[in-house]
């Protein structure tokens, strides 16, 4: 993988103590966005209990409010039905 697409994101996933220590560790990835030398975005995975949490952090320079919520449509989409019609296309692709 080329250096300037491994240094974009940042996939964290952790088992945590509590809700103080989950809130360290999406402190920490807001932190470290840096535009110039990544990561970008960001994707914490939570385990606290068997509670699972999922946050995502982007630089403002790389996606606006409009994006997030067709992004966020998406995800509430996959959860709630659990799959996505196939003649919809993804706002975020992998």
């Amino acid at each position: 993988m080329p250096r300037e697409v491994a240094n974009s994101y940042w996939f964290w996933s952790c088992v945590v103590q509590s809700h103080e220590d989950t809130a360290l560790v999406t402190v920490a990835s807001q932190a470290s966005l840096d535009i110039e030398n990544g990561p970008l975005f960001s994707v914490d995975v939570t385990d606290r209990a068997g509670e699972q949490l999922l946050f995502l952090v982007a630089h403002h320079l790389v996606i606006d409010l409009v994006s997030w919520r067709g992004l966020l449509q998406d995800f509430e989409q996959l959860l709630e039905v659990d799959s996505i019609p196939p003649n919809k296309l993804l706002s975020f692709l992998a």
